[in-house]
């Protein structure tokens, strides 16, 4: 499963240095509404973009400050790096990122690997479990208020990798 996580996150940072920060939103802007499968992964981005431009000639390259090049660019994607992009993409609106800010979003995931954050993760856990023992047979606020802070921490960190 790591493998797979690092292939996404390396398959998504790959193609976004391939865009603008418009040409980001106006990906997201556009899988709205869209149900991804496996059957047009890959290609649904490329499509979604050239008819929702076809549909609505300059209204994106207007709303997010792009040219019509969006289309070419999206098209010579490797696949790989095009399906990475269109879940990322689908993942704003139907992931728990959706309540992340748009301008942070389109940053895209990251470089750290999935290993560091996993473990990092794992460390957090380690300490809320730890101070929980601690904890055992007393009431001690403070240490208790620490172990949710420990354990909150790794959700927060756990949801950033899902």
């Amino acid at each position: 499963m790591k493998q797979v996580l690092r292939l996404y996150q390396e398959g998504v940072n790959a193609g976004l240095r391939t865009f603008s920060p418009g040409e980001r939103k106006m990906m997201l802007d556009v899988m709205n509404s869209t149900y991804v499968d496996i059957q047009s992964l890959g290609h649904g981005l490329w499509a979604n973009i050239k008819d929702s431009m076809a549909d609505m000639p300059g209204e994106y390259e207007t709303k997010w400050g792009i040219g019509t090049d969006i289309c070419d660019k999206v098209s010579q994607l490797p696949g790989w790096q095009a399906a990475c992009l269109e879940i990322w993409a689908n993942s704003y609106w139907y992931g728990k990122s959706g309540l992340v800010d748009i301008d942070e979003y389109i940053k895209g995931p990251g470089m750290e690997p999935v290993d560091a954050k996993l473990y990092a993760i794992l460390t957090e856990l380690s300490k809320s479990v730890e101070l929980m023992q601690k904890s055992a047979g007393a009431f001690k606020s403070r240490t208790i208020a620490d172990a949710r802070k420990h354990a909150e921490t790794a959700k927060t960190k756990l949801e950033e990798i899902l």
